[in-house]
């Protein structure tokens, strides 16, 4: 018999030598009022009144204590619709709970769940940490994981009408213990790939093989560090296999590997070695999906430049690393790629729909202009979707009002839907991010799309566009376009309006070729220029108005430098129009001449927004940064829009600048 059936069997024990014993007392009074004289109905009513409150004390005195030392009472005692068929004896921790959690019976396996389970007058939620709301919400029938020292429990609940509750505690150790082996233990695949050694090769020729074999030994040590398989799969390209556990550790240290290869030398170079890394964090897929999921995450590494990992997972897409500046990689090999498979999709056309980002600037609109071109070239009806309130093109569109077939050319949004059709193609340029674009709306009506952009990808295309090409190294995407127009097989001849258009376009994205230039960026200048393209004429286009100025000067009276190196002007006026806007991002151009800014922004308000106009040195990732506010953009020029305070928008991002600069 267990210790509990014991201390039940003890109290009646108790009771019946109590019983007994009062009734020899009883028999022993008759006898003696019998021999004094005494009548028995007599004697018999004095023995009864004696005996019954005497019995009925002794059985309360002994009741008491026996709940006082944890005796069992009865299920009947504590509610008459319990189930009668559960036993002290079972290896299974049971609890009977009242109402508020108190613990009002248990069986003899209950104490061994925890200290606190052993506690006089525990309840629910000192020995669980949880209530009886918490059990009921186990709607499922699955049990709620509980953990106590080195055991693992799945806790299950049955509430009666009564409002009692039936507990019991299900020791699911070993089954846990081997699932959570099983997910360590499970394989994951990621993708690497060195990004710029041919771009190394070009200054260091002596020494790429030393680099190379360098970075090949860091990423041999890493993977032979976390048991893991690296196989170099083509030049520059490797495959890692790895398991879950491994996984962890290289999300939780932020990929350190890209910082240790970073810190290889180059030599003479004054840029570092960097790879990228694709991975795929969802579990359960089978390795084909995995494969596909990482070949798309490599792929989008890529796409933002390089030198950063990119993790897909069940909740999105997450970026690590990016710290530093993409170099320019592109080759002629691949313009005249993209342009040969770009101008077989106009071809084969029945019309073709052009358009940029929201706000137009002056590289979305000279792009426009030139895929334009191209697509005249070939005879297709065209039309560019833009917005003709856009102040900040008024003088573009007063340059072309004059030239055929630009003064009919330009469309809105709701104009471009109704051309819409099964062979239409839409050509999207200096923007991928859909909530950026002239209309989202158009995007995902339009069955054949096209990407030409250098920013940074954000995510994932919402539908796989027919062609892409996304180079954040290059200055512009008006240089993308002029290196697709020259290198068209019948050769593209533009006039000298689109000309300083598309000049103009490079020249606002380079700060007049100041920063973020490259041997391209000046190869599709002079291209541009052998077109006709006068930088004086360009120039003409960047010449502000008295009211301009007065607008940007609202932002330079108020700057505050954070963290010694960082700018940050803003303009609280609530009557703020676009050309506000406008005027952030040039105040936030002028703010990288103050000594020692190497990363600026300027924030205004527009209408019930929140703008945000990043730019940067190219020392600071100011597209990284705003990425965290749902912005987007380049390396050293970026964007955002939030909806809140200004207050909450600052705070944001310093907020997200230290994250940036800490990391």
């Amino acid at each position: 018999m267990d210790k509990q059936k014991k201390k039940g069997t003890g109290a009646l024990i108790a009771q019946a030598v109590v019983l007994t014993l009062a009734a020899v007392i009883v028999l022993l009074l008759m006898q003696i009022m019998n021999s004094k004289g005494i009548s028995f109905p007599t004697a018999f009513l004095i023995s009864v009144g004696i005996y019954v409150p005497v019995c009925a004390l002794a059985s309360a005195l002994i009741t008491y204590f026996s709940l006082r030392k944890g005796h069992v009472i009865s299920f009947d005692d504590v509610t008459a619709d319990m189930p009668k068929t559960i036993y002290d004896g079972l290896a299974l921790p049971i609890a009977i709970c009242a109402d508020n959690g108190l613990v009002l019976w248990h069986n003899d396996a209950f104490p061994l769940i925890s200290p606190e389970a052993r506690a006089r007058n525990c309840t629910l939620r000192s020995i669980t940490g949880m209530g009886t709301d918490a059990l009921t919400e186990d709607t499922d029938g699955k049990g709620i994981l509980w953990t106590s020292g080195d055991r693992i429990y799945r806790i299950f609940s049955k509430t009666y009408p009564s409002g009692k509750m039936l507990v019991w505690w299900n020791d699911v150790t070993v089954a846990e213990t081997e699932q959570r082996l099983r997910k360590e233990e499970e394989p994951f695949i990621a993708y690497i790939v060195i990004d710029n050694l041919d771009e190394l090769m070009q200054i260091e020729q002596e020494n790429t093989a030393s680099i190379a074999s360098s970075i090949s030994h860091l990423l041999i040590e890493w993977a032979l560090g976390e048991s893991g398989i690296l196989k170099e799969f083509e030049r520059n390209k490797f495959v890692f296999v790895f398991n879950k556990k491994a996984l962890d550790r290289f999300i939780e240290n932020k990929f350190s590997i890209l910082d240790k290869i970073r810190w290889i030398p180059t030599g003479k170079s004054d840029f570092p070695a960097t790879v990228s890394i694709g991975v795929s964090t969802i579990s359960g897929t089978t390795l084909v999906e995995k494969d596909a999921a990482a070949r798309s995450a490599i792929e989008l590494a890529l796409a933002r430049g390089g030198d950063q990992a990119v993790v897909k997972s069940e909740n999105g897409i997450e970026f690590i690393g990016g710290m530093t500046k993409s170099s320019q990689k592109r080759s002629t090999v691949k313009s005249r790629t993209v342009a040969d498979k770009l101008t077989s999709l106009i071809y084969d056309s029945s019309n073709v729909l052009i358009m940029g980002h929201r706000y137009a600037d002056f590289d979305a609109f000279g792009a426009c202009i030139g895929i334009a071109r191209l697509v005249l070239q070939f005879g297709n009806p065209c039309n560019i979707v833009a917005d003709p309130t856009n102040m900040d093109l008024e003088k573009c569109y007063e340059m072309l009002k004059s030239l055929h077939p630009y003064d009919n050319m330009f469309i809105t949004a709701n104009d471009a839907m109704e051309l819409n059709n099964s062979d239409t193609l839409l050509i999207i340029v200096d923007v991928n991010n859909p909530t950026q674009f002239e209309s989202s709306e158009l995007a995902r009506a339009v069955r054949k799309v096209v990407f030409i952009d250098h920013h940074r990808v954000t995510g994932e295309f919402e539908r796989t566009p027919l062609l892409h090409y996304i180079e954040p190294s290059a200055s512009s995407t008006c240089e993308l376009v002029s290196e697709i127009l020259e290198q068209t097989q019948a050769g593209t001849k533009l006039s000298k309006y689109e000309a300083n258009l598309m000049f103009a376009g490079i020249m606002l994205d380079t700060k007049r070729f100041v920063v973020n230039t490259g041997v391209r960026t000046f190869a599709a200048a002079q291209y541009l220029r052998g077109q006709g393209a006068n930088p004086n004429e360009a120039q003409e286009l960047f010449k502000t108005s008295l009211d301009d100025l007065i607008r940007e000067a609202k932002f330079e009276t108020n700057v505050q430098i954070y963290r010694k190196i960082i700018a940050i002007s803003i303009n609280t006026d609530t009557d703020n129009t676009q050309q506000d806007r406008i005027a952030a991002a040039k105040v936030a151009d002028k703010l990288l001449t103050v000594h020692g800014v190497r990363a600026s922004f300027a924030v205004c308000v527009i209408g019930n927004y929140i703008r945000i106009s990043a730019r940067s040195t190219g020392k600071i990732n100011v597209q990284k940064i705003l990425e965290t506010l749902g912005g987007g953009g380049h390396y050293d020029s970026a964007a955002t829009q939030m909806n809140c305070t200004v207050e909450e928008a600052i705070a944001s991002l310093k907020e997200a600048v230290d994250m940036y600069l800490d990391s």
